[in-house]
């Protein structure tokens, strides 16, 4: 941190005044960020604030199992029950588990070797078919086959940011 002494600016469109520093006793503690060497500061900027800045960015976290070939619709149709029988149905538990281990055994997709997982990406990272189920569709639950000029996938959102509340839960 480093001190910077504060300094009155005049608003837009108020009668034209020449900045002047206020009393010694106006100091702050802001921020400081080393560039390329150089040392600067930025008066009243809380680095820590962009954490929770990113909640309003919309955002989403999902896994996907990609199938190709002419029967595509009906291996994911395959998939997703294969996921259903591995996990607690009236709990949910062990839906992202399931879905990781079907992902590693059966999708072409490179994403394969990590459970399907894509991380996190935000709208119009992906085929708008793919967009579409991901940022508006259910959470938590598997979704799917969506067709793509890529294939069939089969789609498990994880979370999304940015969105109301009522929708960043996949319980009621």
């Amino acid at each position: 941190y480093s001190e910077t002494q504060c300094t009155q600016i005049p608003a837009v469109g108020a009668p034209a005044l020449t900045a002047r520093p206020l009393p010694n006793a106006c100091v702050l503690r802001t921020p400081s960020r080393s560039i390329g060497g150089l040392r600067m500061s930025f008066l009243g900027f809380n680095f820590d604030s962009l954490k929770s800045f990113g909640n309003m960015i919309v955002q989403c976290k999902a896994s996907h199992i990609l199938v190709t070939g002419p029967d595509s619709n009906a291996m994911c149709e395959e998939a997703k029950q294969l996921v259903m029988k591995s996990i607690d149905i009236p709990a949910g538990v062990g839906l992202e588990a399931a879905f990781a281990e079907v992902a590693m055994k059966v999708s072409s997709c490179p994403s394969a070797s990590k459970g399907g997982a894509l991380g996190s990406f935000g709208p119009g990272r992906m085929v708008p078919e793919f967009d579409n189920v991901c940022f508006s569709g259910p959470i938590g639950q598997v979704i799917g086959p969506v067709k793509t000029k890529f294939g069939s996938h089969l789609i498990l959102v994880h979370e999304r940011t940015g969105d109301a509340p009522e929708k960043k839960s996949g319980c009621g």
